[in-house]
Parts: structure tokens; sequence; C-alpha cells
């Protein structure tokens, strides 16, 4: 989005630069299946929790758990299996109250669905050409 936003404004004649922040930098991940994006797409119910367990910084957890899911068929996965673990396993030991858990991943699903629904599709129409500002996490090229 801010990349389509920069393009529109500097189309416009404004000058602009592009900031882009967050921990995947580039999409999708490139193979490295520990990170969203570098597994196929699991839907925002289940990419929400394990999204709380990397948080916490359970990568081996959510390692684990992207592994099994990937093991079963899509008809046989359970969100809300996958966030009663995460609750016990993850957030709960680190204090986060359990209505609080299922507000982030409940709200985080359909935010997630909804990101991955208009970005997935999205081409983008031309390469942004101004100054532009990365923040790379440790495991990108």
């Amino acid at each position: 989005l801010a990349h389509q936003m920069a393009l529109q404004l500097q189309g416009a004649g404004q000058k602009v630069g592009l900031v882009l922040v967050g921990s995947e930098v580039t999409w999708p991940s490139p193979g490295l299946p520990g990170r969203m994006g570098g597994y196929p797409w699991l839907g925002g119910a289940f990419e929400a929790s394990l999204d709380v367990a990397r948080s916490y910084g359970s990568y081996e957890f959510a390692d684990r758990e992207v592994q099994a899911l990937l093991g079963r068929e899509a008809s046989e996965r359970d969100a809300n299996r996958l966030h009663m673990r995460t609750y016990w396993k993850v957030a709960g030991p680190c204090d986060m109250p359990y209505e609080d858990f299922m507000h982030t991943v409940t709200a985080g699903a359909r935010n997630m669905d909804l990101m991955y629904e208009v970005m997935h599709e999205h081409m983008p129409e031309a390469v942004f050409d101004g100054p532009a500002l990365f923040g790379f996490s440790p495991e990108s090229p």
C-alpha cells in the first residue's frame, strides 16, 4: 500500500520518499519456511496465531505448527485448536490475558485476510524511483 501511495503522489508531481518497515522486507519470503510468506498461505485465522507466537520469540513453536498444518489437508486444519495451543504454550505463559489474545487473533485474522486479498492479486503499475529506506530483518538477503 505504501508503494502504491508513493507512486500516486509521485505521479501527481509531489516529492516523495518511501520508508518500508516490517518483519518481511521481501514478499514472498525467499525460501525461508520459518517466515510468513516462505510457505503457502494458511489463511488469516492460522497466520494470526502464528504471528503472535513469533512476536513472543517462539519461532520454533511456530515452525513446528506450520509444518504440522502443511502436513494436513486444508479441511483437516483447525484454527481454534491452534489458537488454544498458541495461548497455552506461548501467550499465556507470557502473561497475555486470554481476552486480549482472542481479540488479537480475531482482529488480526480479519485484517490479514483482507491484506492478503488486496495484495495477492496486485501488480504494481510502475517502479517507484524516488528515495527509499528499507528496514532489513537479519535473515534478509
